[in-house]
């Protein structure tokens, strides 16, 4: 506990090093502000002077730094203090602290790079570890890929999806998944309802051209796991897989437990 304060006083002091050097200014917004509607239930504080009348603990600055935008303060930033009454989860409390940044006249590119940057900053100063060029992967895609937009990526099953891997625009969605020998296919239909069926890569090559006439050469390198020998696939139309996505990958990688040991989020 001792060795984590004193690393996050360190973070801390790197952040508004590196914010300071980047022209942004720091900002306190207030703490106590007005109930208004955002993702959670507010936390209330009943006022002493104003009879049945509450402040609330601000879940962001949200309103605050756009004020501050619309009034000449182009690069804001802030380590703030959140608050949201609701249920506790892993990667939730409370009250939480974040860094919140804000600024005027940019694109998503800008604020994408910035977030980058500070973050190889700071591994390097608190850890001298070089992190290398963050990988950029669209927000569909990622969904589809993987089910969730924050996926864990040391999970090596993937979902493909014929209409993205070969640009046909004649046919409904064909879902495939690369998977290894030992996973019972009655069972995975049972659990999703989904109503896989399994074809050997080969075969699902062969029924390609013969519909469609399209080019594959090296396709077949995609569809194949490099962390298993196995040629078969797992299809289906159904388009409930999209719902499904990330607890399927999860349940196949439970079954093989192999993890891709090139992604390392230390």
């Amino acid at each position: 506990m001792y060795d984590n304060i004193i690393i996050k006083s360190n973070i801390i002091y790197e952040i508004n090093k590196f914010m300071k050097i980047n022209n942004f200014i720091n900002i306190e917004t207030p703490i106590l502000s007005k109930n208004i509607l955002e993702g959670a239930r507010n936390f209330l504080v009943p006022s002493r002077i104003y009879k049945n009348k509450f402040y609330a603990l601000s879940q962001s600055p949200q309103l605050f730094k756009q004020i501050l935008m619309i009034s000449g303060f182009k690069k804001y930033y802030q380590i703030s203090k959140c608050f949201r009454d609701e249920d506790l989860r892993s990667d939730r409390q409370p009250e939480f602290t974040q860094i919140d940044i804000e600024s005027s006249f940019i694109d998503k590119e800008y604020i994408i790079k910035i977030s980058e940057k500070l973050i190889k900053y700071i591994y390097k100063k608190i850890n001298n570890i070089k992190l290398k060029k963050f990988k950029v992967i669209t927000y569909k895609k990622c969904i589809n890929k993987y089910g969730t937009e924050k996926p864990d990526l040391r999970n090596i099953i993937e979902i493909n999806n014929i209409i993205d891997d070969f640009s046909i625009n004649t046919i409904n969605n064909i879902y495939f998944i690369n998977i290894p020998l030992n996973i019972n296919l009655n069972d995975l239909n049972k659990i999703f309802n989904i109503n896989f069926k399994i074809i050997n890569i080969y075969d699902f090559i062969i029924f390609i051209k013969k519909q469609y006439n399209k080019c594959i050469k090296n396709k077949i390198k995609k569809f194949k796991n490099i962390y298993f020998n196995s040629e078969l696939l797992l299809i289906t139309d159904n388009n409930n897989i999209l719902n499904n996505i990330l607890n399927i990958r999860n349940y196949i990688n439970k079954i093989i437990n192999i993890k891709n040991d090139t992604i390392n989020p230390i």
